[in-house]
């Protein structure tokens, strides 16, 4: 249980670096706001090549019609709308 509590608070405490001042394709400044951190770098360069965009801060985990919700499986990554695969 105490695993629990701190894990969580690590996953819903807050995002890599706050992106509502960020182009949702500004994929170089969306990189460089990871700050070294390889999971947050790897979801960055999942974005990017399924030319998807980033959902803000506080933004539902929802995508419009065409996109699926995306994320690494890791603390840091960012979420994002990827086009769905035809």
């Amino acid at each position: 249980m105490f695993f629990f509590v701190i894990f969580s608070s690590g996953c819903f405490a807050s995002d890599v670096a706050p992106v509502d001042d960020v182009d949702i394709r500004d994929y170089k400044e969306l990189f460089k706001r990871c700050n070294g951190k390889a999971c947050c770098e790897s979801s960055v360069k999942s974005l990017k090549k399924s030319k998807g965009f980033l959902l803000r801060k506080n933004q539902p985990f929802e995508c419009p019609e065409g996109f699926q919700a995306d994320a690494l499986k890791c603390i840091d990554s960012y979420r994002f709308c990827a086009p769905k695969n035809k």
